[in-house]
C-alpha cells in the first residue's frame, strides 16, 4: 500500500539528516520540491549570495532522501535520485 505522505530529507557526508518537508507521495510533487531548492541554491549561494535557510545552506554535495515507513518504529531512507 502506497503511503499518502513522505518526508524528504537532505544528508551530507558527515552531518545528520536535515528534514526538508512532509509532502504527498507523488513523483511530480517530490521533483518540484527538489527543483525549487536547487533553483534557490543556484541563485543565492552559487552566485555569491547568502541564505538563512539551513536546507539551502547545506544543499551543495548533499543527497536528497525520501523516508519510507515500514512500520511505526522503523523507516528506510532511499536516495531520491537512485533507481528503486
Amino acid at each position: 500500500m502506497k503511503e499518502k505522505t513522505v518526508k524528504l530529507f537532505i544528508q551530507r557526508r558527515s552531518d545528520p539528516l536535515l528534514e526538508v518537508c512532509t509532502c504527498p507521495n507523488d513523483e511530480k510533487t517530490i521533483r518540484k520540491i527538489i527543483e525549487a531548492y536547487e533553483t534557490i541554491w543556484e541563485y543565492t549561494l552559487e552566485k555569491g549570495g547568502t541564505s538563512t535557510d539551513p536546507i539551502v545552506n547545506n544543499w551543495e554535495s548533499s543527497n536528497t532522501l525520501v523516508e519510507k515507513r515500514v512500520d511505526p518504529e522503523y523507516s528506510i531512507y532511499y536516495d531520491y535520485l537512485e533507481p528503486q
